[in-house]
């Protein structure tokens, strides 16, 4: 079997002919030629397959859908590995955060997303998941105070309806922060729960306040991530 050598002046050839090209024509004259083969290229492939445009369009936001599905799976997981870290920190029975849906454009309807309870403990977490939260006032004081820390005589105040649902839950104190995006949009609510109220509550208030301060510069980034994924 014969090797055969390529063909050098079949290369320059070619070359010689795109230089007479160009300095006949000019380079944008040669682009605006490419340009029209690569429409016409795309238009017969789509007289000839029709579902061509869908098929590529199907293709792309299936890519696009898993890449978010992978960036919210992993904002997720920072997200949790916070919990333990807070649960710990304020000496709580249950730390929670609940996530309004679609972001910035539906706030009063939310689910509790995220949850870690200690030891004996039972989950709420499938009680609010889901739900309307246009039949609380509690989401509503947080949009304009932003910070609620007190037992449930406290928030009896502000919000019966929810009172009566902790009573359920063995909840007797709670304190909770209100997450906004960059805008100033409420995007969730970050909190925690205990099945006592907490000793030495009177001096350890301004400690949780500052803490929930603190802790919401590090959720908001993750929460927001997630709420403009899920858009």
């Amino acid at each position: 079997m014969t090797k055969t050598n390529p063909d050098i002046n079949s290369g320059l050839t070619w070359l010689e002919k795109i230089m007479k090209l160009y300095k006949k024509y000019g380079m944008m004259s040669i682009l605006k030629g490419l340009i029209i083969l690569v429409l016409l290229s795309i238009t017969l492939r789509i007289c000839y397959n029709p579902t061509f445009i869908f098929d590529k369009y199907t293709e792309y936001m299936t890519q696009k859908h898993n890449k978010e599905l992978y960036e919210r799976s992993e904002y997720d997981q920072r997200v949790k590995n916070l919990l333990p870290i807070y649960l710990y920190k304020y000496h709580a029975d249950r730390v929670w955060i609940v996530q309004y849906h679609n972001g910035i454009m539906d706030w009063q309807h939310g689910t509790m997303r995220f949850e870690l309870c200690d030891h004996g403990i039972e989950s709420i977490k499938s009680q609010y998941n889901n739900f309307n939260l246009s039949w609380i006032n509690l989401p509503y004081y947080l949009k304009e105070h932003e910070v609620f820390i007190g037992d449930l005589s406290k928030l009896g105040s502000i919000d019966p309806t929810l009172v009566t649902q902790f009573e359920k839950n063995k909840i007797k104190y709670i304190a909770c922060i209100v997450v906004k995006d960059q805008s100033g949009y409420p995007i969730g609510v970050f909190g925690l729960s205990w099945s006592d109220v907490p000793q030495n509550i009177d001096s350890l208030r301004p400690k949780i306040y500052n803490y929930l301060v603190e802790d919401r510069a590090d959720i908001r980034p993750l929460i927001q991530i997630n709420s403009l994924i899920k858009k």
